[in-house]
């Protein structure tokens, strides 16, 4: 907090994507609070509700609009994420 207000005091904008640290502990902070709301681990499976499948979409959507990966890439990514989880590795 003390460097963030430094910065501000001299007119800078802090941005957590700078700090490496900080950068991968936000990460895993959220992936680890949102992973039960997507319920990932319903990727694994065929069986998918409309509710849960729309969340599915938006993350899919994301990973090609802002990052770049197509189509079956996206999907890739998806079900390798489901896989961990369903593992239980998510917290390494």
């Amino acid at each position: 907090m003390n460097y963030i207000g430094a910065l501000a005091v001299d007119g800078k904008k802090f941005d957590y994507r700078t700090n490496e640290r900080l950068h991968k502990a936000l990460e895993l902070k959220l992936f680890e609070d949102q992973k039960d709301s997507i319920k990932l681990t319903s990727l694994v499976t065929s069986v998918v509700d409309r509710e849960t499948q729309e969340k599915i979409d938006v993350v899919k959507s994301r990973l090609i609009t802002s990052y770049g990966y197509c189509e079956v890439c996206a999907t890739d990514v998806l079900h390798f994420v489901a896989s961990l989880f369903a593992r239980g590795d998510a917290k390494e």
